[in-house]
């Protein structure tokens, strides 16, 4: 409680500091600067209420946040993740981040002599022999602090290494992690594995799934920020864009639509919601062999609800090109490694065939939106096969 003025405050206010523990959107801290308290740092455990106030006359443009699921009680405060900066880095050319780098104090011990710079869809990459620093593409405070609050939630409640962030930002939103050492997945080595192998990795992609879906359930999403994909993926965009396609695709793309938000919906019904991963392919993954079990998964950016087969989807293509199987949609080799997955989910998975089809209709729409139009040619062929 504050005492009136003419108290033993009186005349101290500018050497008092102020942590703002579930400091929601900042309505009280704004009350006690303007009081002439400094507020340090302003806690939640909802990280849009936290990232809602920068944009607000509030304290927190200065002040430090802290991300905790509190829900988890005191036994996990000491994973509190702490985020100070406010700003997008707009030059992520490796120079652009060295020099945002170099005014990190967190980042003076790391050694950047050997440093090289990865791409992804989500964020940019520095990578040296031991860390790792991501920095993402979007401009979203919230999706950050979220991606932050997933992490250390699902730290120690996974069958695989996840990343466990040292640091973040001052100056730029950024994220540091020690590397997670493992062996890169390539086509080539499924091609080449023995069928004992193969069920090595699909087995364990399986269980990775099922140990995701009962750490993350729908009582964590209001808690950890974590938001809707919104309706089924991809067919707004191609909708609107489709007089951009090479008209002797648009038929095959309205078929591809048809059909497949049909079974989305489907999907959806069944199944419900769940939290997804959102980007659960075997490029974010490490295993401890060639083909062999997953010991590591990273880049929780895209988390969000939705239909299981989201998150299936990202394995139908991982051992061959799709389009250049001469298999119709649904089948084929390319879907080997999923169907050895969905294999170990059956008492999850209902209908294996219809989770395939999907997946296979899914990845297309995908490909497809995320590509050049006139590029759609590619599977045009495979595409005039769902029609027959």
């Amino acid at each position: 409680m504050l005492a009136p003025c003419g108290g033993p405050f009186y005349g101290y206010l500018d050497e008092l500091d102020v942590t703002d523990f579930y400091c929601g959107a900042g309505g009280s801290s704004t009350g006690l600067r303007e009081a002439g308290f400094t507020i340090k740092v302003a806690a939640n455990h909802w990280p849009r209420a936290i990232f809602s106030a920068p944009v607000k006359p509030a304290p927190f443009v200065c002040a430090g946040h802290e991300i905790n699921p509190l829900a988890e009680g005191p036994a996990r405060l000491g994973s509190i993740l702490r985020v100070t900066a406010t700003k997008f880095l707009d030059d992520l050319s490796l120079d652009g981040m060295l020099v945002a780098l170099a005014v990190e104090a967190d980042a003076n011990s790391l050694d950047f002599s050997h440093a090289v710079r990865r791409e992804g869809w989500e964020s940019v990459v520095v990578e040296t022999r031991d860390w790792i620093i991501r920095f993402p593409r979007h401009r979203d405070h919230a999706r950050f602090a979220t991606e932050l609050a997933v992490l250390a939630y699902v730290s120690g409640r996974l069958p695989v290494e996840t990343p466990e962030v040292a640091w973040t930002g001052e100056h730029t939103c950024c994220m540091a992690y020690p590397k997670i050492i493992g062996t890169e997945f390539t086509p080539k080595d499924w091609h080449a594995a023995s069928d004992v192998d193969r069920r090595k990795l699909t087995d364990s992609l399986a269980d990775l799934l099922i140990a995701w879906r009962e750490a993350l359930t729908g009582a964590d999403v209001s808690s950890l920020g974590v938001t809707s994909i919104g309706g089924v993926p991809y067919v707004g965009q191609l909708t609107s864009s489709l007089a951009s396609f090479p008209p002797a695709m648009r038929p095959a793309i309205e078929n591809l639509l048809t059909e497949y938000s049909a079974l989305y919906e489907r999907d959806l019904a069944h199944g419900g919601a769940i939290v997804l991963h959102g980007d659960f392919h075997l490029g974010n993954m490490v295993l401890d062999g060639r083909c062999g079990a997953v010991t590591g998964l990273w880049d929780f950016s895209c988390v969000a609800t939705g239909a299981f087969t989201w998150d299936l989807h990202y394995l139908a293509g991982e051992v061959s090109d799709p389009a250049e199987d001469l298999s119709p949609p649904g089948t084929g080799e390319h879907l080997d490694l999923l169907a050895g997955v969905l294999a170990r989910l059956s008492n999850i998975v209902t209908s294996p065939e219809a989770n395939l089809m999907l997946s296979d209709l899914m990845q297309c729409a995908e490909w497809i939106g995320d590509h050049d139009p006139q590029e759609s040619l590619h599977w045009k062929r495979w595409l005039d096969q769902l029609a027959l």
